[in-house]
């Protein structure tokens, strides 16, 4: 057995190499960004891009690494090489056993690490679900720039990933998925579930003919999700929801930040598990505690006790609302929540038999010890910022605000949501979207951008708005009608500036009721 394999697919990972060719956008050494981190990295030190990870990934992408199972759980890939200034292929075997994984053949320069990319994607070994992840979120990104794959394209072209590095999105799915795979090899190598014996593979005749065996084809149908070419902040909540994640979102009040938590966990199916900040909370608003219970002391769970219970069998939504209103001494016990360990560390701590990942950790105040895997919580914090509002805290502990690793700030409600809960309230599909046409409208118009109004609408003054019409039309009132009328009582008053004798101002006034107007008008 090799005693350096590690040490030789490190050095190999990081020289320097021509495979910037493959992806031009990436520089050598290039510092990779702290949303791309993966969640087996266990250095302080900065990640950075390795050629050597990025020129197997991408021989993977475009069929140049051809891979087929062996027996059992043997695996088998053949690559090409310039070994020695030769041109040629080169094998490289994988037998698993159980947990563990035995590399077979040369190292070579990127074929350990596109080995691992196809153990990976056949689910060979559990702690390469993030690499799996990864892997999909960056072939949907391809899909989307470079149209859905079938089976007659089922690989990228090089010159598909030459226009693909233009893109940030698939930029930043490649850095996190070079990220996940060497991190997630190095996990193993360290627990001693990957090793390394110096010999040629004996099964280099599986493959004939070498198209056959392309991954991306085998499982072209169901497996690579659909991409998604929208960047609201929906869109991003689920797709940091395939590795789990923690994601802080800030914005004004009314921009729907708690409805886009909510919509994130109906969109997903997924459980969703509710706290509320407010202040004189304290551990057991989060944890649980004991009540009193038909006369006696009981121990009852709270919402992040039983949301990690849940995930223990499967993903679910955490919601933190309103995180800032919770005073900033109890916040400082959110901190050590949202703190994550490897299995092994668990193990060392009282949970073991875990298997390979991140995992949260909380010690009740009963003595228990309770568990759930970091990539099945989708964790979701809510908060406004700054001095507009009367909350415990202005802002956010510097050690809180590092343990998410996404920040979404909203200026606006999303459109799919907040369209969707206005047409909730309504049941009027139609209705639903002159009211968020307005919204948008008073925007275009609000003074900053040289309009007449002095706020822009939001979703908490459209459902008043909304409530209004509805109370018109119960009323026996025509539906454009009521649209109108209501408007004078809600939508008007908080929109339109007053003059100095406290009267609507009379031209941002008549503008705003000719928009009304234009939109009634398809109401009828």
């Amino acid at each position: 057995m090799s005693q350096n394999f590690w040490s030789a697919v490190s050095a190999i990972a990081f020289t320097h190499t021509k495979s910037q060719l493959v992806w031009p956008s990436l520089a050598y050494n290039q510092a990779i960004p702290p949303s791309a981190h993966s969640q087996h990295k266990d250095t302080t030190a900065q990640s950075v891009v390795g050629f050597g990870v990025l020129t197997a990934i991408c021989g993977v992408l475009t069929g140049d690494v051809q891979a087929t199972p062996g027996h059992g759980q043997d695996v088998l890939i053949c690559y090409p090489t310039t070994a020695g200034g030769q041109s040629g292929n080169r094998w490289l075997g994988a037998t698993v056993h159980g947990t563990h994984i035995t590399f077979e053949g040369g190292i070579g320069r990127t074929g350990p690490f596109a080995l691992t990319v196809v153990l990976a994607v056949l689910k060979c070994h559990p702690a390469l679900v993030e690499v799996e992840a990864r892997w999909w979120l960056l072939v949907g990104e391809l899909s989307r720039l470079r149209g859905p794959r079938t089976s007659a394209q089922a690989v990228f072209t090089k010159a598909d990933l030459r226009q693909a590095s233009n893109d940030p999105d698939a930029t930043l799915a490649m850095m996190a998925l070079i990220d996940s795979l060497y991190y997630s090899m190095k996990a193993l190598f360290l627990a001693g579930e990957m090793d390394h014996l110096d010999a040629e593979p004996t099964q280099a005749t599986l493959f004939l003919p070498p198209e056959e065996f392309t991954i991306l084809k085998g499982s072209l149908p169901t497996t690579a999700p659909q991409p998604s070419a929208g960047n609201t902040p929906l869109d991003e909540l689920l797709r940091v929801s395939r590795r789990g994640g923690r994601v802080l979102i800030t914005g004004p009040t009314g921009v729907m930040k708690t409805e886009t938590a909510k919509a994130a966990a109906v969109r997903l199916g997924r459980p969703l598990f509710v706290v509320k900040g407010s202040p004189n909370m304290d551990d057991q608003d989060f944890l649980g505690g004991y009540q009193m219970v038909g006369g006696k002391p009981e121990w009852v769970d709270g919402p992040f006790t039983q949301a990690f219970l849940r995930a223990q069998e499967g993903p679910v939504v955490l919601l933190f609302d309103e995180l800032l209103r919770s005073d900033p001494i109890n916040l400082s016990s959110a901190v050590g929540l949202l703190d994550h360990v490897s299995a092994e560390e668990a193990g060392l701590m009282g949970v073991p038999h875990l298997q390979g990942g991140r995992y949260y950790l909380l010690r009740l105040k009963n003595g228990e010890l309770v568990w759930a895997p970091v990539k099945n919580v989708l964790l979701i914090a809510t908060t406004n910022l700054g001095d507009g509002y009367i909350q415990a805290g202005q802002s956010i502990d510097t050690a809180l605000l590092g343990r998410f690793n996404l920040h979404l700030d909203m200026e606006y409600g999303d459109p799919a949501v907040t369209v969707a809960l206005y047409e909730r309230l309504s049941g009027d599909p139609q209705l639903a979207a002159h009211l968020y046409s307005i919204e948008v409208d008073t925007r275009a118009n609000h003074v900053s951008r040289s309009g007449l109004l002095e706020r822009e609408a939001n979703p908490r003054v459209v459902i008043s708005w909304l409530e209004a019409i509805l109370a018109l039309v119960e009323d026996g009132w025509e539906r454009h009608e009521a649209f109108r009328r209501a408007a004078e009582t809600t939508l008007i008053p908080f929109c339109v500036p007053r003059n100095d004798f406290g009267r609507l101002e009379p031209a941002a006034l008549e503008d705003l009721r000719r928009v009304l107007n234009e939109q009634a008008l398809k109401l009828v």
